[in-house]
């Protein structure tokens, strides 16, 4: 793995958005890594929270006004944002974290770039076979399958490097029980269910508190709920961080209970390794680090009634999950660290420019 052969290079990273997000995590984490190994390191998008520490880590912030958004004539407008972008500036290698941007880029024809798309999602649609690049990578397992079987034309370029998160070393709470909610505040994501569960909960467990991280077009409506169902003491809403400490610090639980087929949620990786139980749905990629009782818990459907008793179940046998908290670290730990993940992706770009 030669370092010598991207000193001169430079690579820029698409994705939507900066924002609190699975994709976005894992674009920041990439781009302060490699800019110690390329000679420049960009990303391009329409912003948000990771944006200036990207910026003083050496990385350069390039703003999109149609990046996050959806719809043909977006699509229109943001292929020729991207073409006038290409034609003043030439990178090495332009890795897409959202399939959306692969047609416009290989509408470009540009000249000595090769292309990367990582997968972060699972996808069965006919837009898959639009998806032609130079790697194509799959985040878990079952991502990787899932791209084996939707994307056949493009097999040999296809390639495995899971996801890596890092330990913290955090400190669980010891005051009662803190269940915390990372992600978009959609209804998609069972937000609003775990809400309705928390008021169940409420009658047993009067101290619980639900932490949740996150922003999303639904959050004024859940907000409205809160007080609607007198939960303003056991709900706290906290704007997006980047420090992992901050979250991870202050709860013992975390609930995700999601509709969408997943990928694999950087979220549960993170709490995993940090020893945090995770109660998730087997949505996606996610069985590929729980397995019901062993490493988490899953539940079949994301009903108020089910997460209240899963999470009533957790809180009442806790003291009885070390075992299982050990299990879902020593996975993490062996199959999705950071290092792993650096690795690979440095030994796919070093081969990408040598070929």
């Amino acid at each position: 793995m030669s370092s010598e052969s991207l000193s001169n290079k430079k690579i820029i990273y698409l994705v939507k958005t900066l924002d609190i997000g699975g994709a976005e995590r894992f674009t920041s984490d990439l781009s302060k890594y490699f800019v110690n190994f390329f000679s420049e390191v960009s990303v391009y998008s329409s912003g948000g929270i990771f944006a200036d520490e990207l910026l003083k880590s050496g990385v350069k912030i390039y703003k999109s006004a149609f990046t996050a958004n959806n719809g043909i004539k977006n699509y229109f407008l943001l292929k020729r944002e991207l073409s006038r972008f290409f034609e003043n500036n030439h990178f090495d290698i332009i890795h897409s974290q959202h399939r959306y941007f692969i047609p416009i880029i290989n509408s470009l024809n540009l000249k000595k770039t090769k292309i990367v798309y990582t997968a972060n999602n699972y996808f069965d649609d006919y837009y898959q076979k639009l998806i032609k690049a130079d790697a194509i990578v799959g985040i878990s397992p079952t991502i990787f399958n899932n791209l084996l079987k939707t994307m056949n034309s493009q097999k040999e370029k296809i390639i495995s490097i899971n996801y890596g998160v890092t330990e913290i070393g955090n400190q669980h709470p010891k005051d009662g029980y803190r269940i915390g909610y990372i992600g978009r505040i959609i209804k998609e994501k069972g937000i609003f269910e775990l809400l309705k569960a928390i008021r169940i909960l409420k009658n047993k467990f009067p101290d619980i508190k639900l932490l949740i991280f996150g922003e999303g077009k639904e959050k004024k409506g859940f907000q409205k709920l809160i007080v609607k169902y007198n939960l303003q003491n056991n709900i706290e809403m906290n704007d997006v961080s980047i420090n992992l400490q901050e979250i991870y610090d202050r709860i013992n639980i975390m609930a995700l209970p999601t509709k969408l087929n997943e990928g694999l949620p950087i979220s549960i990786l993170e709490c995993l390794i940090n020893k945090i139980i995770v109660i998730t749905t087997s949505r996606g990629a996610v069985k590929d680090v729980i397995i019901d009782g062993q490493t988490g818990f899953l539940i079949d459907s994301p009903t108020a009634d089910s997460i209240a008793r899963k999470v009533a179940y957790v809180i009442n046998n806790i003291e009885r999950f070390d075992g299982l908290k050990s299990n879902a670290y020593k996975e993490v730990k062996e199959r999705y660290s950071s290092a792993q993940m650096f690795e690979g992706y440095h030994t796919l770009y070093s081969n990408l420019i040598n070929l």
